[in-house]
């Protein structure tokens, strides 16, 4: 019997340091910088902070035309390797974000792992199977584009709204 629990994974590598990487993506203001500007990103409220393992996140974003509020809690904290944020408001009847960091080299894998299932039982099941190459193309332009828009620097991000980190993270460097 099918459960409805899906995962999506993606990885990339950055030409970063990886104490810089896990730095930048700790910081929860910068998911509005690198969340592609067709979602309508916003971060309303961080706390507490600096992120740690309770902090609760409130967003709000634009979903295939549906204005949603979304809040996660981080659930584990294990810096410079890994954080888990799971929604505790929001469209999803799970969804599980686990982020993991590692050394490769001079660089940084990052590693997006994603377990989510979608509400209202079977018809919920039937939406994401008739979805389901949208929805993974969603996904993959979320987290893609984070290698495409923006210069990072010792002082922040630099570029216009930063759709992603173009110069930052590399687009030739993505791992699909």
């Amino acid at each position: 019997m099918k459960t409805g629990r899906y995962r999506l994974l993606r990885e990339q590598v950055v030409p970063r340091r990886l104490d810089e990487v896990f730095a930048f993506f700790s910081q929860a203001e910068n998911l509005e910088a690198i969340t592609p500007e067709w979602l309508r990103f916003k971060v309303l409220r961080v706390h507490p902070k600096p992120v740690q393992q309770g902090t609760l996140i409130d967003y709000k974003l634009r979903l295939r035309g549906i204005s949603l509020r979304w809040t996660s809690r981080i659930v584990e904290w294990e810096p410079p390797h890994k954080f888990v944020d799971l929604q505790v408001r929001g469209p999803y009847k799970l969804w599980h974000h686990t982020h993991r960091f590692a050394v490769e080299g001079e660089s940084t894998r990052i590693a997006d792992e994603v377990l989510y299932e979608l509400p209202l039982g079977v018809l919920g099941r039937l939406a994401h199977w008739s979805w389901r190459g949208a929805t993974w193309k969603r996904f993959s332009t979320i987290v893609r584009p984070r290698s495409a828009h923006c210069s990072f620097e010792s002082s922040g991000l630099t570029g216009p709204r930063c759709g992603s980190m173009r110069n930052w993270l590399n687009l030739s460097s993505f791992h699909s």
